[in-house]
């Protein structure tokens, strides 16, 4: 069989395993197979046991392999503690945005972690999740956000960027003229904008 992995193939052997077990955890979930990943990433079942003695210790560096380049990008924006939260928001949300349209598969095995371990948590999501939850009560202890529960505020946030990925393009049908390299910064301008500021009513007319 004719290797499908060049030796000047950047990835070494443990990166391929965990490129090639990446799409297929994100299609077959539990399910997928030690063999076929092996198979796949052109090594033997040995090597990658070597590297990954379990389908659990697998699963788990896949997790980290998925989203180290998030965190990487995400990085420098976390670092700046003076930027104000909308826009701290909007640039978080644009960074994830991104992520998601550059790394498809990330994004299918996030649905299926989902639906096979609804208590599942990605590696440093945790740590995020606090970090936003602290930006958002010094904003409120600033008095320029509202008084409201930042948990909630994460859910929210969470149901709509993981709609927004999973379904981007079928709900682009209500935005016909809406440019495709523009939708990310649109829809996250629209949301920060309401999850932060409300759908208030116009004032009424004089």
């Amino acid at each position: 069989m004719t290797s499908q992995f060049p030796d000047s193939d950047r990835a070494s052997v443990r990166e391929r395993i965990l490129e090639v077990a990446l799409r297929h955890f994100a299609e077959h979930g539990g399910r997928a197979s030690l063999r076929r990943i092996a198979s796949d990433a052109d090594t033997s079942l040995g090597a990658l046991q070597h590297y990954f003695p379990t389908k659990a210790n697998l699963a788990k560096a896949v997790e980290e392999y998925a989203t180290r380049p998030f965190y990487e990008r995400q990085g420098p924006t976390f670092e700046i503690v003076d930027m104000d939260f909308p826009a701290f928001l909007r640039t978080g949300l644009l960074t994830y945005l991104s992520f998601t349209r550059e790394h498809p598969d990330v994004v299918a095995l996030g649905t299926r972690l989902a639906t096979e371990r609804p208590d599942h948590q990605w590696p440093g999501e945790a740590e995020t999740n606090a970090e936003l939850i602290r930006r958002i009560r010094v904003a409120q202890d600033g008095a320029t956000l509202k008084d409201f529960d930042p948990r909630w505020f994460v859910v929210l946030l969470e149901a709509l960027l993981n709609s927004w990925s999973s379904h981007r393009d079928h709900l682009m049908r209500h935005l016909p003229e809406v440019a495709d390299e523009d939708a990310d910064e649109q829809f996250v301008r629209f949301a920060a904008d309401l999850v932060l500021n409300g759908a208030r009513p116009r004032d009424p007319e004089p």
